[in-house]
């Protein structure tokens, strides 16, 4: 009974730190970026820092406070027509390019990810052979390419193909949840691919280079159970922090496939939109979204650690 408080009060501690972090994250959100577009105004009327501090922090709270009385008020960022475009409120509209951008970038992240992995597996186990060469150079080639260069090459690759061909293997622009998922997907799973596989490889070819493995082997052990007990469940968490890192090399990567591949209503496109015209409350809810899912999955990174590795409940 007695040890079942502990594990609880543990959880309980390690919740309570984890929540006030994301609180302090969302908060530093809103500030920060209250500040950069009052410091893009002021850089015109030559306001000092202190200045455009107070007024940062005036407008955050402003922010805050309506945000939850729900006085969030109208946008016109989804309209190309700027200012004069149709009004809509802003919470309804971040609401609706939210799982635009969220369902491409996970789309993105899980299947580079998993091609990822067993590109890295792979090439571990033929950790002598030439393949390991070949993977770690295009693993760099891979994170090197610039996401608007492989856009433009995808896109010139499917027009080409379909004016010899008449197929097409997927349109070039446009919002879908069909083959409109494939060209910025791919270009999306690119950096993705490319990183996971390279930290599986080095991870995996250094965990069965260890004396437990040559152990296992050694007892008789299937090389399949020592590969899924042994190798892969001690690599596991180099691996799972790849993945949250190129969770934020897609992010980052996220404005130019939506706007080279016309992903309407996207969450990135609305966000730059927004800062290009100054639209802090716009702004501001479409950056605290983005910022939340990110410490939503860091913690749950943090469960799933501590789930596979004993040494670290403690």
């Amino acid at each position: 009974m007695a040890f079942s408080s502990l594990i609880l009060s543990a959880v309980i501690r390690f919740l309570a730190r984890r929540l006030a972090f994301i609180l302090l994250t969302l908060a530093m959100i809103v500030y920060l970026t209250n500040f950069g577009l009052v410091a893009a105004r002021g850089a015109q009327r030559h306001a000092t820092v202190p200045e455009m501090a107070g007024d940062a922090f005036a407008n955050s709270t402003k922010y805050v406070s309506d945000l939850l009385n729900d006085k969030l008020g109208d946008t016109t960022v989804a309209s190309v027509l700027g200012n004069r475009g149709t009004p809509r409120p802003i919470g309804e509209l971040a609401l609706e390019a939210y799982p635009k951008s969220m369902g491409l970038l996970l789309v993105a992240v899980a299947v580079g990810s998993l091609i990822g992995v067993a590109l890295g597996g792979v090439s571990a186990l033929k950790r002598h052979s030439k393949l390991a060469g070949v993977t770690w150079g295009l693993s760099l080639a891979g994170i090197s390419t610039p996401s608007f260069f492989l856009a433009v090459f995808l896109q010139l690759a499917a027009v080409a193909f379909y004016q010899r061909t008449d197929i097409q293997i997927a349109p070039v622009f446009g919002f879908g949840w069909d083959n409109h998922l494939l060209l910025p997907a791919l270009v999306l799973a690119a950096r993705p691919l490319a990183y996971v596989s390279r930290i599986t490889f080095s991870a995996l070819s250094n965990v069965l280079e260890q004396d437990f493995i040559r152990t296992a082997k050694a007892k008789g052990l299937r090389w399949s159970a020592v590969l899924g007990d042994h190798a892969f469940r001690n690599a596991a968490i180099s691996i799972l922090t790849a993945v949250a890192v190129s969770l934020r090399f897609s992010l980052s990567t996220l404005p130019v496939v939506e706007a080279y591949f016309g992903w309407q209503g996207g969450a990135a496109v609305l966000l730059l939109n927004a800062l290009f015209r100054g639209d802090a409350y716009a702004a501001t809810t479409l950056l605290l979204m983005l910022g939340a899912t990110f410490m939503v999955i860091n913690l749950l990174l943090d469960a799933l650690y501590r789930l596979i590795d004993p040494r670290l409940r403690t």
